[in-house]
Order: C-alpha cells, then sequence, then structure tokens
C-alpha cells in the first residue's frame, strides 16, 4: 500500500489539473517493490510540486496566507482517508469523485494565481486589465468543452462500463459489472462471454463465477450453473445466494435432495432472507416432504407476509390434507 501511495497523490493531482480521461474506473496496481514507473517517478514529481508549492507560498505576504492556507486544507484534508487503500477494492482503489471537495481547494488557488497575475500585468501595462476575467472565462469554455464531450459515459450503465474497461483494462470488477449490465438488459449471451473472460483471467474471481452461474440457470443451461455455481462456492462459501440459486438449479434438474440441502444452507446463513423459506418449501412439497414445506411456507409468511406465493401454497397444502381426510 505505501508503495502506491506515490502514484495515488500524483493521479489526484493530474485529474485535478488535467481532467481528461474521467471515468469511474482506474488501475492502479499494488507494488511489491518500487518501480521506476509505478514509485520513483510519481514521487519525484509529487516531491517537485510540493516544494514548488511551498516555495510560492513562502513568498506570499502574512495577510495573503489565509486563502492559501484554505486551499492546501480543502486540497488535502479530504483526500487523508482515501490512502488507507485497504479500505478499497484492491486494483479499483482511485476514483474522480473522491476529489469533489479539494477541487474546491484547486480553484481557490487557481483565482489566487489569476488575482496575482492582474495586479503583475496591470502595474506592467494598465491597458491590461481584465486579463483575469478573460482567463477564466477562457477556462470555463474549456471545462464546459470537456464536461459536454466526457459525460456521455453515464448514458447508461454499459456505457459506463464500457468506458471502464477502456481506461481501467486491468479491473476485472468493471468487466463483470459490464455483463452483469448486459444480463440486465436483456442480453444473456454477451454477459456469459464477459464472465467467462474474466474467469480466464482470474478463475477464483468469486463474483463473476456466481453471476455467470445465475446467468446461466436463467438462459436454463442448468449443468452449466451447476459448474459456476459450485466453482463459487469453493472459492466463498458465506454468501447465501449462491446457495439457493444451486438449490434452483438442483431442483430443476430433479435432484431434490441435494436441492433441498442447498437451500438449508442458504437458510442457515440468511434466515430472513425474503423468498428463501418459499423455495425450501417448494423443494420439500416437490420431494412429498408435507410437513417441512408447511412449515417452510408458514414462516415465509411469518417473516414476510406480503408473499402471496408462500400464502397460495401453505393454501395447497390445507386443501390437499382436507380433501384426503374426506
Amino acid at each position: 500500500m505505501f508503495l502506491a501511495w506515490p502514484s495515488v497523490a500524483w493521479f489526484y493531482f493530474r485529474q485535478l489539473v488535467i481532467p481528461i480521461g474521467i471515468s469511474g474506473f482506474h488501475s492502479i496496481a499494488y507494488l511489491d517493490h518500487p518501480t521506476l514507473g509505478g514509485f520513483w517517478i510519481p514521487l519525484l514529481l509529487a516531491g517537485c510540486l510540493l516544494l514548488v508549492g511551498w516555495g510560492w507560498g513562502s513568498t506570499r505576504k502574512p495577510k495573503q496566507l489565509g486563502p492559501i492556507w484554505l486551499a492546501a486544507i480543502l486540497m488535502t484534508l479530504p483526500l487523508l482517508p482515501v490512502f488507507d487503500l485497504r479500505a478499497l477494492t484492491a486494483g479499483d482503489v482511485v476514483h474522480e469523485r473522491y476529489l469533489y471537495l479539494p477541487s474546491v481547494g484547486y480553484v481557490i488557488f487557481i483565482a489566487l494565481a489569476l488575482c496575482e497575475l492582474e495586479d503583475r500585468l496591470k502595474r506592467a501595462k494598465p491597458s491590461l486589465s481584465g486579463t483575469a476575467l478573460a482567463t477564466t472565462g477562457a477556462i470555463a469554455v474549456l471545462f464546459v468543452a470537456l464536461t459536454l464531450t466526457q459525460q456521455r459515459q453515464w448514458s447508461s450503465d454499459i456505457a459506463l462500463y464500457t468506458r471502464g474497461i477502456v481506461t481501467a483494462p486491468d479491473n476485472l470488477t468493471v468487466r463483470d459489472n459490464l455483463a452483469n449490465a448486459l444480463l440486465a438488459t436483456g442480453q444473456p449471451a454477451r454477459a456469459i462471454a464477459v464472465y467467462q473472460e474474466v474467469l480466464s483471467r482470474n478463475p477464483n474471481f468469486w463474483r463473476s463465477s456466481f453471476n455467470l452461474g445465475v446467468a446461466y440457470y436463467r438462459s436454463g443451461n442448468e449443468p452449466a450453473a451447476e459448474q459456476s455455481l459450485e466453482q463459487a462456492i469453493r472459492v466463498d462459501n458465506r454468501d447465501s445466494d449462491q446457495y439457493i440459486y444451486l438449490a434452483l438449479v438442483k431442483m430443476q434438474m430433479k435432484r431434490l435432495s441435494e436441492a433441498k440441502y442447498n437451500a438449508r444452507e442458504a437458510v442457515a446463513r440468511s434466515p430472513e432472507a425474503p423468498g428463501y423459506h418459499l423455495i425450501l418449501g417448494l423443494i420439500a412439497e416437490a420431494s412429498a416432504d408435507e410437513n417441512t414445506a408447511r412449515d417452510a411456507f408458514r414462516t415465509e409468511l411469518k417473516l414476510h407476509p406480503d408473499n402471496s406465493a408462500a400464502r397460495q401454497e401453505l393454501q395447497k397444502i390445507r386443501e390437499t390434507a382436507s380433501s384426503s381426510t374426506h
């Protein structure tokens, strides 16, 4: 983490000064040893900037130091928490949104510099008064153009994550999110291809193993769904959704005892999750385990009284029991 700090600092300064290549995702890798491009050059550039800033501030009059200190604090203090890279997803540790408040400090610096430029030009040549205002207008026009050209990526999730792959090609989370967006818009074949690409890069990437299993299940490919979900469980067995989807897959494949086992595993991990007890009840009902089915439907209704499917299934069991007694 420490070795990545110079690259992180340089990234944020660069995005403040030259906000080109804006994206929701960027790649900055952790280092296990100092490299020229990943550590020493960013460290040198950051050090030079600090020296320039200190030198410029040291020449200011005492009454000018207040705004300078305010700008410096706004630029640095809000960024300090995000340098604890351990709190962020590995490979996805820098985001322009962390610059919202620091950007206020930066434009204060720009305003101070423009005011100083105006004063010097007026003293040298009075006819050049208004230079600061003209320069501010030019900067505003430039940044409006940059905003209009770079905000189009937010038109849809697919556009956002497609852009993210361009700016962060090694970020597997971005690719997984793109596949999720494709699946959500009814493009399962494209989504499955992206999930498979992620897993070809990292077979232990849990999210894509799980999401690929869901995509296969929704596409009706139960054997492939079973394989992907079981791989996800091998990587990380804590998530309950992977068990409930595997239970659904096993039920579709008529392997009811395995389906019941996985449904119970899901319930054990998230006993109050909506729909879990309903699915357990449906599996028990299909395997002629009426008592388990009845208890599961009752539990579902106790936890989620608005679940009409559970109410209908419970009523069906009651009607069947009533007809059998007659």
